[in-house]
């Protein structure tokens, strides 16, 4: 678990890089007091890094008077011998990356991010898994490249252009993230999955090592398919636990989380797991009754923020205090959890209608299922008319440009891509955001490489609605079919009763007393943002937004989505001028 974040001069001639810029790199990578940060500096490059030390191995390996190569999280390479070590994984990429050989990233299948230079030539390159889970943001200029592993280093940093680039920032007010590679700031690009971009002296190049879109058809019926995706899970979680005796995970209501602490239970594990749904929700009662069927040690956190990120973080801080204590350290911020699982094995954002419509190759029809299915999108009223309708359409052409970068000969693969390759890696991007403050490593066997490999070598129709996802129970340890889960609206049922009067995250999810803190809480949001003075009056609609707190003020809480839009535009607002890019 490590955070970097760096400054390279550029040009035949470079440039010093600026105190303050250095400086804000100090200040900006840490939050946390008594932090003590390790740095490599020279008059043309600065790098400052903070290894949390959950990974064994360190972050850093260098060459006397060559490169120097900084890791965050765990490559995973597979080997021939089936051993893992992640010390020996860094010293082989460092030492074949210094000879430009960049091979060795077709056989990783963890959750990493690097960034190897060389002094001597002054050239960067900027390494993303294949997932692209742990993100690295970058801006290239003239005389400087800035980078780092958190968007908030780079706005805090004074050779970054902060002016917000428009339709990153629609595409987060609409699907929650900017597609692509794009951010919410112009001169900002988020590194993609399976990456290496090298920044040159008087060059930048993007290169693509792997390509999911391109995996092979694989045979066999339902049972060989279940037994091999089973295999390739239970593989994915013994890479990870290696020999450690003991893990703590995240469990809740649903299959995900539960499929990993029942792969750790098998793998030899004990395991201490963590639930933090409220009060008479299925999060609580299921995960209290599969941590008995599975042999766990059970923790619940009932009340807490209501922001998902947080109330994780707020849950495992409580059991790292209670019994967090029995472990070593880097084993108690470890954190398995199930995030991946409704992506890879079940995308329950892809329905047959979706599908049928990019195999009648009509990408904008799809485009347009999907995002009334998952009631994402802009609402007019909140722009300017001047400027609404090309603002509007701006998310649906973000989307249907992704889905024409794939190139998958089942159509309909293309928009399961688009999940895999955009949603995996924005959804957590909170969580790595705030590395620094929560100090807790996310382990996500799901999102193991092998393990979608043999995924996207099956058929796509078969995972639809968690077709095979209850039939592939069977072929996996038994204590997870002993309690019942809750199913996502739309996909196949769970075949065991609910417990009566038990409350979905899909019905009222939090207490009522939780919910009316929610209610004033955004009241009073709504009433800063209305009178934000970096509020992008050209583009959104002031009056509009003034009528909605009023309405809310009166309980008409439905109008709060307005607001949610809004925030989106405050920190970076975009200029006028970028309308007539897009």
């Amino acid at each position: 678990m490590t955070l970097f974040a760096g400054i390279v001069a550029r040009g035949s001639a470079p440039h010093s890089i600026p105190e303050a810029a250095v400086r804000a790199l100090y200040e900006g990578l840490s939050r946390r007091t008594g932090d003590v940060l390790e740095s490599d500096l020279s008059t043309t490059h600065a790098f400052v890094w903070k290894d949390l030390g959950v990974f064994e191995g360190g972050a850093v390996r260098r060459t006397p008077g060559g490169p120097i190569t900084l890791f965050a999280g765990e490559p995973l390479i597979d080997r021939p011998t089936g051993l893992h070590s992640r010390p020996h994984d860094l010293d082989d990429l460092h030492a074949r990356w210094s000879a430009g050989d960049f091979s060795l990233l077709r056989h990783v299948r963890g959750a990493f991010c690097a960034v190897h230079f060389d002094p001597r030539t002054g050239s960067l390159w900027l390494v993303a898994d294949k997932l692209a889970l742990r993100p690295i943001y970058y801006a290239v200029y003239e005389h400087h490249v800035v980078f780092a592993t958190s968007m908030r280093v780079l706005r805090a940093n004074p050779l970054v252009d902060k002016r917000g680039d428009l339709r990153g920032l629609a595409e987060t007010a609409a699907f929650g993230y900017p597609l692509g590679a794009r951010s919410v700031l112009e001169s900002v690009s988020s590194i993609e999955p399976s990456r290496i971009v090298e920044v040159a002296p008087d060059k930048v190049r993007i290169s693509e090592y792997w390509r999911w879109d391109s995996i092979a058809r694989a045979s066999g019926d339902e049972r060989e398919m279940c037994a091999r995706i089973a295999s390739a899970f239970d593989e994915a979680v013994r890479v990870r636990l290696k020999s450690a005796p003991r893990a703590v995970a995240l469990l809740s209501g649903g299959l995900d989380s539960r499929c990993v602490v029942a792969q750790l239970r098998a793998a030899g594990a004990a395991v201490d797991t963590i639930g933090f749904g409220p009060e008479g929700t299925a999060d609580q009662v299921l995960a209290r009754q599969a941590s008995a069927a599975l042999g766990t040690r059970h923790f619940e956190l009932i009340t807490g923020p209501t922001d998902f990120w947080q109330r994780l973080h707020e849950a495992h801080a409580s059991w790292l205090a209670e019994r967090g204590t029995e472990l070593p350290d880097s084993q108690a911020r470890a954190l398995w959890t199930g995030e991946g699982g409704d992506r890879v094995l079940a995308p329950v954002n892809l329905t047959e209608q979706v599908i049928e419509a990019m195999r009648s190759g009509n990408p904008n029809r799809a485009a347009s299922i999907y995002m009334e299915l998952e009631h994402v999108g802009l609402p007019p009223r909140l722009f300017r008319r001047r400027v609404r309708e090309r603002v509007l359409h701006l998310p649906r052409l973000g989307l249907v440009e992704e889905l024409g970068r794939r190139k998958a000969e089942d159509p309909g693969r293309r928009f399961h891509l688009y999940v895999l390759l955009n949603e995996s890696r924005r959804n957590i991007k909170q969580h790595f955001e705030n590395l620094d403050l929560s100090r807790v490593e996310l382990i996500m066997p799901f999102y193991d490489s092998r393990l979608i490999e043999v995924v996207l070598s099956y058929p796509l129709d078969l995972f639809v609605r968690h077709r095979l996802y209850l039939r592939l129970l069977q072929y996996l340890p038994p204590g997870i079919r002993q309690v019942p889960w809750q199913a996502y609206p739309g996909s196949e049922p769970c075949p065991l009763p609910m417990p009566q009067g038990i409350r979905t995250q899909w019905e009222h999810f939090y207490t009522p007393e939780e919910e009316r803190m929610q209610a004033g809480a955004r009241l009073a949001r709504a009433a800063e943002i209305a009178s934000a003075r970096s509020l992008p009056d050209w583009l959104l609609s002031r009056p509009v937004l003034h009528a909605a707190r009023l309405l809310m003020h009166f309980g008409f809480t439905r109008y709060d989505y307005l607001f949610d839009k809004a925030c989106v535009f405050l920190e970076s607002p975009p200029h006028r001028d970028s309308l007539q890019a897009t």
